[in-house]
């Protein structure tokens, strides 16, 4: 057991022995103390902090040429080469100040834009007719996004449990006083134009900016087409109808018809309704669309007229409802030709 304590004693003898003391004090260029700098040894574990003092103190059994590291926020490290053997070292370090210049720094103002677009919902005219269950129509591929409500019997735009009132639609800036084509009751309308006609769709349920003040549920904004490129015809082949576009384009102007036809027939013949119909409805619509451009961009006088009309619309439905309270069983019959509705009771 001595002999143990013994060996002991000495290699811990030997190992202090051939420990390096480092120790100094840290200052600044003015000369006052530096405290919490960082010092280590590169390539080691050894290392600590200077005090409240700038005083700092290390031991470490490395030997031999060691690089001994500086480091403190907001001066320039150092790296000190030292000569380790065995013999205590002081130290006297001077730290200099590093100053940071930041790049240019540009603040603008923040302004309300009058037109917010990028808070809304964009739809193109690819995106509508491929939507399902829309059928090429603006409104019902729009019910399908979060925020809207859909009321089977009507067609038109509900958001956020608002009337389809409160919902303002604007072509080119301009509110459009009605945007739907007529119908029987308790038959969903359509939006009377078509999505070929409009290069994108603006579509917000939540805030929007003070240039659609007139709305109060919702706005739905449609810029129509700029000037084609070349002519082309559009075929559109649907379920339930079919349609074709044609373009001509000629130096600054062009001109667009297109024709359309729907038909409820095939969908009533699989889903069972709740009315029985003589005929299926169904309906005709033509329109036409003119743009000229006028003026030169580079005089800064330059724009677009553009006029759309409806040129013909024709719809069709026969309903027959049985009336069980009416004496002698009447039957009432409603027709609808061109817009004019006329009733009569028949025996």
């Amino acid at each position: 057991m001595k002999i143990f304590l013994t060996l002991l004693l000495i290699l811990t003898a030997y190992h202090c022995i051939a420990q390096t003391a480092i120790s100094g004090r840290i200052t600044d260029q003015k000369r006052i103390a530096v405290p919490g700098v960082n010092i280590y040894l590169k390539g080691a574990y050894d290392g600590t902090t200077s005090d409240t003092e700038g005083r700092f103190h290390l031991n470490t059994a490395e030997t031999g040429t060691q690089t001994l590291n500086v480091q403190a926020i907001g001066s320039k490290s150092q790296e000190l080469e030292l000569e380790l053997n065995g013999q205590p070292l002081d130290l006297n370090i001077l730290l200099n100040e590093v100053i940071n210049q930041l790049n240019a720094v540009t603040i603008s103002a923040g302004a309300m834009e009058a037109g917010d677009e990028k808070k809304s919902v964009v739809l193109k005219p690819l995106d509508i007719v491929t939507t399902s269950g829309a059928m090429g129509n603006i409104t019902a591929a729009l019910l399908t996004l979060p925020g809207t409500s859909t009321v089977g019997s009507d067609g038109r735009l509900f958001v956020r449990g608002g009337d389809a009132s409160e919902t303002a639609i604007y072509i080119d800036g301009l509110q459009v006083g009605n945007a739907f084509g007529s119908t029987t009751s308790n038959v969903p309308t359509r939006a009377r134009f078509s999505p070929n006609l409009f290069k994108g769709s603006f579509f917000s349920t939540g805030g929007y900016s003070a240039e659609y003040g007139q709305a109060l549920s919702s706005t739905l904004a449609l810029n129509t087409l700029d000037l084609p490129l070349r002519n082309q015809g559009d075929v559109s082949i649907m379920s339930l109808g079919d349609g074709y576009t044609q373009t001509l384009v000629k130096n600054n102007r062009a001109l667009t018809a297109s024709a359309n036809y729907y038909n409820l027939a095939p969908y009533q013949s699989l889903v069972r309704q709740n009315f029985d119909w003589e005929k299926a409805p169904s309906s005709w619509d033509s329109e036409i669309s003119l743009r000229q451009k006028w003026g030169n961009a580079v005089t800064g006088k330059a724009g677009f007229f553009k006029a759309i009309k409806d040129v013909f619309t024709y719809s069709n439905s026969r309903l027959k409802v049985n009336l069980e309270n009416c004496a002698d069983n009447d039957i009432l019959i409603s027709r609808e030709r061109m817009g004019a509705f006329k009733s009569w009771l028949g025996q």
